[in-house]
């Protein structure tokens, strides 16, 4: 399973984040040139889920409560000769087919990409005449393993903001999205050159709060949502919008005002010192490091002051036992975690030319960052954690080590 790890697509939300939807898909942008393998995200090759920002996210559209009514698709081996079904919220589009036999009319941006990997497919349309949350899934019977892309304007047409999904080699596909009012279209391909028999659904719920996916009037949608989060519980006043961060760790005036994190020498912190994390989601883009090639990422502040000389380090990426908190093999689905982080240390927050040390790793977005810059006895230092840039996963939960040598 090949999964791509650049600053562009290592991360799609959750993502996601879930500043954008649970479950993890990646969407087309009009430039893969740089290469799709055949894989799985929080950003990976072609993934699964939808994307919503801040980083990827568990959990998963589809939560109606209650029974569907079924509504049998059509398949179809060409756009010619598609059928829309028409899908309401409350049920679901259920279809039983095989790609044996058909063309290969549609190019899958995240799996059907050359002639060695060409494989047959089988398209399906469906018309929403209201807005749905909806769960698209195909799960393989025998030799395919199968990739979903959606074509969100025509047929015939990959336009940019399609996702396509290929999660996995387990021969299961899901994506789940915010869909308004339309006609939409589904590619069922093979991943490799596969092909093989297949059972489709479509789940379409009401867009509700807390079903995991950003709907239309939300901000962030996290599922169930925990404590911690960055984004305000389904049921609570202003649901579902970003909880904005304390002042004291948003600006540089704040974290002055705020009382300093004092640290010994030998003294290892963790900040804050235990469970629920922080998240950088509801934190302004007030600071930028020089190591980090895009404006945009929201920051949090942290004052911190050694009581002696020595070598201060700061690591973000990592949790309270120093494991990795973007993990491997996770087959995209990326907990709040998993975002592309950025981290700095200035002796004085508001002069860029003050900064002692930077690192945004530039190739591995999952990557922890460590700062190591020497400091002197009682005086004051900023630790800025930010992100890579502007889009969804570039926002997280972190806990931020501090260690005095």
């Amino acid at each position: 399973m090949d999964v791509i790890r650049n600053k562009r697509l290592a991360l799609s939300i959750f993502a996601a984040l879930a500043v954008a939807s649970a479950g993890c898909s990646q969407t087309y942008d009009g430039d893969w040139s740089d290469g799709v393998g055949g894989q799985a995200t929080g950003g990976g090759s072609s993934t699964g889920g939808s994307s919503n920002g801040g980083g990827a996210v568990g959990g998963g559209g589809g939560e109606g409560g209650g029974e569907l009514t079924e509504v049998q698709l059509q398949g179809a081996d060409s756009c010619g000769g598609i059928l829309p079904v028409t899908l309401h919220p409350g049920e679901v589009g259920v279809a039983s087919s095989t790609t044996v036999g058909a063309q290969d009319d549609v190019k899958t941006w995240c799996a059907d990409v050359d002639e060695t990997t060409s494989a047959p497919d089988v398209l399906f349309a469906i018309t929403l005449p209201e807005a749905c949350t909806l769960r698209v899934s195909v799960s393989a019977k025998d030799t395919l393993d199968p990739v979903i892309e959606v074509h969100r304007t025509a047929c015939e047409v990959e336009a940019g903001g399609d996702p396509c999904s290929n999660a996995s080699e387990l021969f299961n596909e899901y994506l789940d999205d915010a869909y308004d009012p339309g006609t939409y279209y589904f590619i069922v391909d093979g991943a490799n050159g596969t092909q093989g028999a297949f059972d489709f659904e479509a789940e379409c719920f009401p867009p509700k709060c807390g079903d995991g996916i950003l709907n239309s009037g939300e901000e962030c949608d996290f599922g169930a949502g925990s404590p911690g989060d960055g984004c305000i519980d389904p049921g609570q006043p202003n649901e579902c919008h970003v909880e904005k961060a304390d002042p004291a760790l948003d600006t540089c005036a704040g974290a002055a005002d705020a009382a300093a994190v004092v640290i010994d020498a030998g003294e290892t912190l963790y900040v804050p010192s235990d469970l629920p994390y922080e998240s950088t989601l509801g934190g302004a883009d007030d600071e930028m490091g020089s190591c980090q090639a895009e404006a945009g990422g929201r920051d949090l502040i942290y004052r911190v002051r050694p009581t002696s000389d020595g070598t201060l380090t700061a690591v973000v990426g990592e949790g309270y036992a120093n494991e990795p908190l973007c993990p491997d093999g996770s087959l995209g689905e990326f907990p709040l975690t998993c975002w592309d982080r950025a981290l700095y240390i200035r002796s004085t927050c508001t002069d860029t030319t003050t900064e002692l040390g930077c690192s945004d790793n530039p190739a591995d977005a999952d990557a922890a960052e460590t700062v190591a810059v020497p400091v002197v006895a009682n005086q004051d230092y900023y630790v800025i954690v930010d992100g890579y840039d502007g889009e969804p996963y570039s926002s997280g939960q972190f806990v931020l080590r501090l260690m005095l040598q």
